[in-house]
């Protein structure tokens, strides 16, 4: 890698390599423009496909809805393939391909445990939530496939050309075990700890049964196939996908170190911002190989493009149902519905993308997006699972609890990003060197990121990040059972069993629970937002 950075025997400065770095080739730029155009005209041809469709129907009897159906859930007419596709490519934002490899780089590899929770997230699916869902078709996609083609042959582009570059996989290895970067798994129960073998498989868990079991975006993805089995089919496809994706970015995390191991760019200054690690590899690595470097940064617009579709899609579900249809006198004719929709995501998604300037400010995006995702989504997982596990709970203690568990999460974030600003809470990184960098660099910004506090703090509310879905989660449902006992319980006969999860149902059942499935079918106008509730 030092080659890189000396020109005609001469050591090159920090700018004039960020110079040399920053800019794209014309096969670059083509590269990138190609993959959003294919992206662009597999929309405009489904769309032109359903203007046929329903030209084609026209003066006919067709559901009331259909315009919304097909917009939200694809008709509930898709295949396995592409919508298993379609989560893996939601799932995997920008921030897991760039913050996954930063994160091993600076902390080491106990955060890989992630992966046994991803699996058992597979589980709870397969067996509590999608038999629920699925049956009360509680509420498109195009095809994501493109998106995450590009991105899985981004990175494994990445991992093979650095691989080589740094003398093989045996060295990648050497260097990060000298580093301490790849370690046995820390048995250790604290829950301060930022990441241990419990904090990464416990809390990834719960936080990614929050992600793709309660989220409307994922769920959309679920009810727009046409069986259950289908359905089961795409979760663990995407499971095995989204195990693939985040195992490349966890070695390329490995790559950031074998590359670096003798010249931090942090410390150097050559990288700005952690997040930035990864963008530099891959500059370095394939900006001498024409087109190369665009198909990276395109795998990350993919992501990132993924995710904001899959977003806004799901914003557009809530705003239509909860926020519009609930005033209206009169049921919305089809060409009303499709304007609001449309116009709901233009309008969304120009404010989105503001919202990247004050996002930017705010530290590492995998932490930074994982904390703030928990604080939310740990409550309404508490609320989903109530509603599916525990039929004795009635609406008003289910919303207390979610209430104190949301307003608990929020506190326990609060004063712990405070601590971190004023230095109170510090997570040690794994030790990085300077002594064998081939550029000049201001030696007086160097920071020693190698020690550890000598009196760590000892506060109770100082977990693990990947705890704040757990605690919301726990909090909530252990407050909705104390408050039903305190203010009653609802009664489990007038709870339709069709509501509750297969594997539950058998418990409540012989106890005269309605088996009645009258609201099992909603109509397709009547599409529920689950993800709001």
């Amino acid at each position: 890698m030092q080659c890189l950075f000396v020109i005609g025997g001469i050591k090159m400065n920090i700018f004039g390599i960020t110079e040399s770095l920053k800019r794209f080739n014309w096969p670059d730029y083509l590269v990138f423009f190609l993959m959003l155009l294919s992206c662009s005209l597999i929309g405009i041809y489904f769309g032109w496909k359903d203007h046929q469709k329903h030209r084609h129907l026209r003066g006919k009897r067709v559901r009331r809805g259909s315009e919304a159906l097909d917009y939200l859930v694809g008709g509930r007419e898709m295949q396995v393939l592409p919508v298993a596709m379609s989560l893996v490519a939601s799932l995997i934002s920008g921030i897991g391909l760039l913050g996954t490899s930063t994160e091993i780089y600076l902390y080491g590899t106990q955060y890989c445990f992630i992966l046994i929770g991803i699996v058992l997230t597979g589980f709870v699916l397969h067996f509590l939530y999608l038999p629920v869902y699925h049956r009360l078709r509680l509420t498109s996609l195009y095809e994501d496939v493109i998106q995450g083609v590009v991105m899985i042959g981004s990175l494994i582009m990445v991992a093979v050309k650095a691989t080589i570059q740094v003398g093989g996989l045996q060295v990648v290895l050497n260097r990060n075990f000298e580093s301490g970067r790849i370690e046995m798994p820390i048995w250790d129960i604290d829950p301060t700890i930022r990441t241990s073998f419990w904090t990464t498989v416990i809390g990834g868990w719960v936080f990614h049964c929050s992600i793709n079991g309660i989220c409307q975006s994922m769920i959309q993805r679920y009810v727009s196939l046409p069986t259950l089995k289908n359905a089961r089919q795409a979760v663990w496809i995407f499971i095995g996908g989204v195990f693939v994706l985040l195992g490349f970015t966890m070695y390329n995390g490995l790559l950031l170190y074998a590359v670096y191991h003798d010249c931090d760019p942090l410390q150097t200054g050559l990288a700005k911002k952690k997040d930035q690690l990864v963008p530099l590899l891959v500059m370095q690595i394939l900006g001498d190989y024409p087109g190369l470097s665009g198909c990276f940064v395109a795998g990350v617009f993919s992501a990132s493009l993924s995710s904001l579709s899959t977003g806004l899609n799901s914003i557009t579900a809530v705003i239509l149902e909860d926020f519009i249809k609930p005033f209206q006198k009169d049921p919305l004719s089809e060409k009303t519905t499709a304007i609001i929709m449309k116009s709901t995501v233009i309008i969304v998604g120009l404010f989105s993308t503001g919202m990247v300037f004050i996002v930017e400010k705010l530290g590492p995006v995998l932490q930074l997006a994982i904390t703030f995702a928990g604080v939310t989504y740990g409550p309404l997982l508490g609320i989903f699972t109530m509603g599916l596990t525990m039929p004795y709970i009635n609406a008003k203690n289910a919303l207390i609890g979610a209430c104190c568990g949301l307003l608990s999460s929020i506190w326990v974030v609060y004063k712990t990003q405070i601590d971190i600003i004023n230095g109170e809470l510090y997570f040690p990184e794994k030790p990085t060197s300077v002594e064998n960098c081939s550029y000049s660099f201001d030696y007086s910004s160097i920071k020693n990121n190698n020690t550890v506090p000598t009196s760590p703090s000892e506060k109770f509310y100082h977990f693990s990040y990947l705890y704040y879905s757990l605690i919301g989660c726990c909090i909530t449902i252990v407050l909705a059972n104390v408050f039903s006992q305190v203010f009653g319980k609802q009664k489990v006969e007038d709870v339709d069993f069709e509501l509750i999860s297969p594997i539950i149902r058998k418990y409540f059942m012989k106890n005269g629970m309605n088996h009645e499935a009258s609201a099992a079918k909603p109509e397709a106008s009547q599409l529920l937002d689950i993800g709001s509730r």
